[in-house]
């Protein structure tokens, strides 16, 4: 497809990919993820000048990670997205990380499928508030990870990050293992499926 002046390519994931020349990276990356023999975490960077097309690229790499069947060899894939560039401290981009993950589990029917689970989940976690917070969570409404830490004395606070560190872990894995047949003990995130965090910067 060739381009004339005044041509414009858009923004948009996967239809365009082939425009930006990328097309056979998205697709590496992609395999490279879904791969369960490549084990987590991982990181894969991807760098480049101002509109050189990355934010593209991690579309069309997530787009493809959705658009993935799980087999013998690829595991299923659950892709967050978060713009770190809008918070400026390490605390306020942990709570926003776990904030949009979040979000991102409202969306679909996820949280209706679940909910028994994720009642049973939320009894974990060890004060009423958090309770509370979690509980409108799975109802569908607004949760504020930094309501959870910031009435807390700097003791409790310490104790309550590995409960709560604890419970993220297995909401996580209530997400990305939904809807499949899990066989055998234990939880094996590498084999099953993975949360992936595309980080657009």
């Amino acid at each position: 497809m060739g381009f004339e002046p005044g041509d414009i390519i858009s923004d948009e994931a996967q239809s365009q990919a082939k425009e930006f020349g990328f097309e056979a990276y998205a697709k590496t990356i992609a395999d490279i993820i879904a791969k369960k023999k490549n084990k987590t975490p991982m990181v894969i960077g991807i760098y480049g000048p101002w509109g050189s097309g990355k934010t593209s690229l991690m579309q069309t790499v997530q787009t493809q990670l959705l658009e993935a069947k799980p087999s013998e060899t690829h595991r299923v894939c659950k892709p967050v997205w978060f713009q770190a560039w809008k918070y400026a401290e390490e605390d306020a981009i942990l709570a926003a990380l776990v904030e949009e993950t979040i979000k991102t589990m409202q969306q679909g029917d996820f949280l209706k499928r679940r909910k028994k689970d994720l009642k049973i989940l939320a009894k974990r976690l060890d004060t009423t508030k958090a309770f509370k917070l979690f509980s409108k969570f799975i109802t569908g409404g607004a949760f504020d990870v930094t309501e959870l830490f910031k009435e807390l004395p700097h003791k409790e606070r310490l104790g309550f990050y590995d409960t709560f560190r604890a419970f993220f872990e297995d909401l996580i894995w209530t997400y990305v293992s939904d809807g499949l047949s899990i066989t055998g003990s234990g939880k094996n995130f590498d084999n099953t499926g993975v949360l992936v965090v595309f980080i657009d910067d």
